[in-house]
């Protein structure tokens, strides 16, 4: 079985049943009880480790590291110290009300990510030697063959031999709610997210409708389902974050850009530079939009609360 382990969720996809059986050396009537035993010592329990709550501590310092709570924290200083006391409480009110409220509602999301661990259900149908039989859901193995219907769980990261009318409800991995239709044909090989291709069946989602018999890829820690619930957020960077970062250093440079500019414009032609400096200060206070990044975290950490009731 080690050469299965070169093969990527792409390939596997592309595979027919008939590649896909030879491939994990195994057949429609399943593994033999001996076989499963070996696999089971090799592959280990289908079972995912779980994630550790950050700290307190670590929590709260990291609801505060973002660039624009920084311009506040900066200005709020610059304020203290040109004796604009009024000014220098306002923005320390709403750096504390801004990283407050995203420290709540990051660790509500991540207690809710947490929470997904305990979605699989306890036993799966696995045709062993011919016969279906009700096995404990961590003791599936690559190799097994898995029988699907309606309301059922996917318990391990699935290759498709057979279905009809299967749609799947991948919510827990994607965010979608709306099921998706699998089947046995295979995609382009230019499919990079593996809830997307169309053969295969991930850890953690739902079959709404259908039936199908399924070939186990990949269980525990190997699986997609794994990577979601035991990386950290701030370690899986995609486009939407880089896009939001990007807008955020956008908004900093133009206000680095225009203060400086509405500043010495209103010392000149007003003469009066301490108050030019603290309508500087106002504008700058007024370009930070602050509770965007609070905003923004807020809705994603409902989203997923939301995601782990339903």
């Amino acid at each position: 079985m080690a050469k299965t382990i070169k093969m990527t969720l792409n390939q596997i996809n592309q595979l027919t049943p008939k590649a896909s059986l030879e491939h994990f050396e195994t057949d429609k009537k399943g593994l033999s009880r001996q076989q499963r035993t070996a696999r089971l010592q090799t592959y280990g329990e289908n079972t995912i480790q779980k994630r550790q709550q950050r700290s307190l501590l670590r929590a709260s310092w990291q609801s505060v590291q973002d660039p624009f709570i920084g311009v506040l924290a900066v200005l709020m200083i610059i304020s203290w110290l040109s004796r604009d006391i009024d000014g220098a409480i306002v923005m320390l009110i709403m750096i504390v009300v801004s990283s407050s409220i995203r420290f709540v509602q990051e660790r509500k999301s991540e207690q809710a990510s947490i929470a997904l661990q305990a979605m699989l259900a306890k036993t799966s149908r696995v045709v062993i030697e011919g016969q279906p039989t009700e096995v404990a859901a961590q003791s599936l193995v690559p190799g097994d063959i898995v029988q699907l219907q309606t309301g059922d769980l996917v318990n391990a990261d699935l290759k498709i031999l057979a279905s009809h009318d299967l749609q799947i409800n991948q919510s827990s991995l994607t965010g979608e709610s709306k099921p998706v239709s699998k089947r046995i044909t295979a995609q382009a090989t230019d499919v990079t997210n593996a809830a997307d291709m169309a053969s295969l069946l991930l850890m953690g989602s739902t079959v709404v409708n259908g039936q199908a018999t399924a070939l186990v890829i990949a269980t525990g820690q190997a699986t997609c389902f794994s990577a979601i619930v035991t990386t950290e957020p701030k370690s899986r960077p995609n486009q939407f974050d880089a896009g939001l970062k990007h807008i955020s250093w956008l908004l900093i440079r133009m206000m680095l850009v225009l203060v400086p500019f509405v500043f010495v414009i209103n010392g000149v032609t007003k003469g009066d530079w301490q108050q030019s400096f603290f309508f500087a200060i106002a504008v700058a206070v007024g370009l930070t939009p602050e509770m965007l990044p609070m905003i923004v975290n807020s809705n994603l950490a409902k989203g997923s609360v939301v995601l782990s009731q339903q």
